[in-house]
C-alpha cells in the first residue's frame, strides 16, 4: 500500500476517534460522498478500512 493512501486511512481513523465525532465524510475525488459511523472504522485493518470505504463508495456511484 502507498504510503499516501496510509496517510490517508490514518487521517480517517483519527477524525473517527475525535471528540464527538458522529460521522465521518468520505468525499470522491470526482464528486460526491459518503458518511460512515465511526464505529465502522474502529479496529479494521488497513486493507479491509479502504474495501469498506471502496465498497460504500460504489454503493453510492
Amino acid at each position: 500500500m502507498r504510503s499516501e493512501t496510509v496517510a490517508w486511512l490514518a487521517n480517517v481513523r483519527a477524525q473517527a476517534d475525535g471528540p464527538g465525532a458522529l460521522l465521518v465524510v468520505i468525499r470522491r475525488m470526482s464528486g460526491g460522498s459518503v458518511a460512515i459511523f465511526p464505529e465502522d472504522i474502529v479496529g479494521k485493518s488497513d486493507d479491509e478500512l479502504l474495501a469498506f470505504i471502496a465498497a460504500r463508495l460504489q454503493e453510492h456511484a
